[in-house]
């Protein structure tokens, strides 16, 4: 019997594409601003909406888009510093975190995410990579 031959990709990593339901990327945001990211950032401006309070509602709302974060000092004070989180941000901060952090990336995957996970998305989002601990 003959050898059968492989017939596909034989180096590099296997690309995947996945469906993130925006309620995900919503909670994952929620998340990090509600427990995780006080100690290294806050947001500085947001898009207005006459009929819209919630700072994500307004992110998803007829895609938007945008929301400025400011980077804190030591003591916890706005440094000039700040950093733009928009649709392309948040796409480009999973790949980040699925190729730099995929213990992180696989929390968030299995639903198994928390603060931590929170915060490291969002580091990536805006920064990365994690920059604060």
């Amino acid at each position: 019997m003959g050898e059968i031959p492989y017939i596909g990709q034989t180096e590099g990593p296997f690309q995947i594409t996945l469906d993130i339901p925006r309620d995900r990327v919503k909670d994952i945001l929620t998340t990090a601003m509600e427990t995780s990211c006080y100690y290294w950032t806050r947001v500085v401006d947001e898009p207005k909406h006459p009929f819209c309070l919630d700072i994500f509602d307004k992110f998803f709302l007829n895609n938007v888009g945008w929301i400025k974060f400011g980077i804190l000092d030591n003591s916890g004070e706005l440094t000039p510093e700040r950093h733009l989180l928009t649709w392309d941000n948040v796409a480009k901060g999973f790949e980040i975190m699925a190729e730099k952090y995929p213990h992180h990336f696989g929390d968030f995957i299995t639903e198994n995410d928390d603060a931590t996970t929170a915060d490291v998305f969002l580091q990536c989002c805006l920064l990365g990579e994690i920059v604060y601990r």
